[in-house]
């Protein structure tokens, strides 16, 4: 089968999903297909990487980029452009080549990656899967960005439209399931296969500076990812100053983000005492910061489970690091973590109660400490790599079918 990817950041770039993306497709390439994906040049997080060819095959991947203006994460006006020209560009990809089979989008630009899946299905004739790793504008009015009612009903119809005319819509979660099954979704076209756990043994471990040099006495708890609006981390910067007098406390955040400059203002004094904010880091160091750490937060503010998955989820639990989830208790996330003892779950709106369980968590550090293997191995067994590989191959594999039943009715 001649499959098309169509996203924005692929393998080299960093993008966690184009890493998830380079082992799908080397996955479909095994399966004998003929997998080409349509990118851009690494520029996620500003990264300053070698600028790739035009086109190259790697492990049997073929791969064609986009022609784009340089841009940085804070231009957001060449940043829409340049979505556009992608976009477009994908397009007329699609008109010249004609003879893909299947094509495969992600949920990002929001809303517009998946009309353009469908304008070209519907003009070429082809499926498409609609990969939603964030349900929008769902995402978008929870997080602030819509207020207009109009114009989240609007996007809400066109995006409802995009998924019903997916040959499957693919989420991540139960939780994100429901909310597609309340826009009256036919339940037959959609699929739920979470990401995976990401290898974390391609580069070097070295811890960053602020979580070297560890005593036994000293409980870190972890933050890792993106700073923004769904996660509500500010009350864990009042959590953290609740228990200040606790000097055996870190509180480290790894990673990016809208958000961060607003935390590290909200630290204040206890910046680079108990506080610490660590920039992005590869994959392996982050994993490395993880197997330290006492506990790691997973934060989402109210609602926010319905529409997303937390994919650090993975990485925490596969380092064997108990999970403290500020999340609903009714999510599925919160309802694994308490069935299978991974961790605990805390209000997302409530900082004393979330001194209270941190305090909690640091007094049976000991026992949270003999449990690590048992929740590594869990990860696996929720969470492995090839177990989710194999669900997309049988995925790919479902289409080959419906389509040689097609074929075989229309020449009956």
């Amino acid at each position: 089968m001649k499959i098309l990817i169509i996203y924005r950041y692929y393998w080299p770039d960093i993008a966690p999903y184009g890493k998830i993306l380079k082992y799908m497709t080397e996955r479909w390439v095994k399966d004998r297909n003929d997998v080409t994906v349509f990118t851009g040049q690494p520029t996620y997080n500003d990264i300053n990487a070698t600028k790739r060819p035009r086109s190259e095959c790697h492990n049997g991947v073929k791969t064609l980029r986009a022609v784009l203006f340089p841009e940085r994460k804070n231009w957001n006006l060449l940043r829409i452009i340049n979505f556009a020209l992608f976009l477009l560009q994908a397009v007329f990809h699609v008109l010249l080549k004609k003879n893909y089979q299947l094509i495969v989008v992600n949920s990002f630009p929001p809303v517009f990656m998946g009309t353009t899946a469908r304008w070209i299905s519907k003009i070429w004739k082809i499926p498409y899967i609609y990969h939603c790793q964030d349900l929008h504008p769902e995402s978008a009015r929870i997080g602030g960005g819509i207020k207009n009612r109009w114009l989240f009903e609007t996007l809400k119809r066109i995006d409802t439209r995009n998924c019903i005319k997916a040959w499957r819509v693919v989420t991540l979660s139960k939780d994100m399931n429901k909310t597609l099954a309340l826009r009256g979704l036919p339940p037959n076209n959609i699929r739920i296969i979470n990401n995976f756990i990401l290898d974390s043994n391609d580069g070097q471990k070295t811890l960053p500076a602020q979580m070297s040099g560890k005593t036994k006495d000293d409980f870190f708890v972890l933050f890792a990812g993106n700073m923004g609006h769904f996660q509500g981390l500010e009350r864990i910067i009042e959590a953290c100053r609740i228990l200040s007098e606790y000097k055996q406390m870190r509180f480290f955040f790894m990673g990016e983000g809208s958000a961060k400059k607003n935390l590290m203002r909200q630290s204040g004094d206890l910046l680079n005492k108990t506080i610490f904010f660590i920039p992005y880091q590869p994959t392996a160091v982050a994993f490395r910061a993880n197997e330290v750490s006492d506990f790691a937060i997973v934060a989402l503010k109210p609602d926010v489970y319905r529409v997303a998955f937390p994919s650090k989820t993975m990485m925490y639990l596969a380092a064997g690091c108990p999970i403290l989830a500020l999340i609903e208790k009714e999510s599925e996330l919160a309802r694994e973590i308490l069935e299978r003892d991974l961790g605990l779950v805390c209000s997302q709106t409530d900082a004393p109660q979330l001194a209270d369980t941190i305090y909690g968590a640091w007094k049976g550090r000991e026992i949270w400490r003999r449990k690590r293997k048992n929740i590594s191995i869990v990860a696996r067994q929720l969470f492995g790599k090839e177990m989710i590989l194999k669900q997309w191959s049988d995925l790919i594999r479902e289409l080959s079918t419906d389509t040689r039943s097609q074929e075989a009715v229309s020449v009956s």
